[in-house]
């Protein structure tokens, strides 16, 4: 039933200079929600007691110490899940862009290439460029020398 029973009573020296050891065992250990409640619990032992020396400034230093190493913990972490949430967001851009381009390339695939045309398709091709009026030879060639007549042109 007495699990937590206290020798000394909460106000009594004894039990804020172990709390004030705690606090200092705690920050070295970067537990800092520890050091710093286990400082605000000596403090608070040693204010009701009327103490204020060199040991409640050391106290009071690992309070802002802590609480200092959580804020920047905190920020930290923030950062961390911010950067981790960005990199998953550019993962799934990047899958997006990738499937894209895979759909482009599928489709260049599905399409026939012109060398790939039917024969058919290539015959009516010939056809319809032959039908169509081209210019021949003729109709760029120079006129015979020997049959131009001179005297028109006076």
């Amino acid at each position: 039933p007495c699990e937590h029973a206290l020798v000394y009573p909460s106000p009594w020296p004894v039990v804020a200079c172990s709390q004030g050891r705690l606090a200092k065992l705690e920050l070295y250990a970067n537990n800092f929600k520890a050091a710093a409640a286990a400082s605000t619990s000596a403090l608070r032992d040693f204010a009701a007691l009327g103490i204020d020396n060199s040991l409640c400034q050391e106290l009071r230093q690992i309070a802002a110490q802590a609480a200092a190493e959580r804020r920047c913990q905190a920020q930290a972490m923030a950062e961390e899940e911010k950067k981790e949430e960005h990199a998953k967001k550019e993962s799934k851009e990047e899958k997006k862009k990738k499937e894209e381009e895979d759909e482009k390339l599928r489709r260049a695939r599905e399409q026939p290439k012109p060398h790939q045309q039917p024969v058919q398709q290539a015959e009516e091709d010939v056809i319809t460029s032959k039908s169509k009026a081209s210019p021949s030879a003729k109709d760029y060639a120079l006129p015979d020398p020997a049959t131009i007549d001179f005297a028109d042109l006076d």
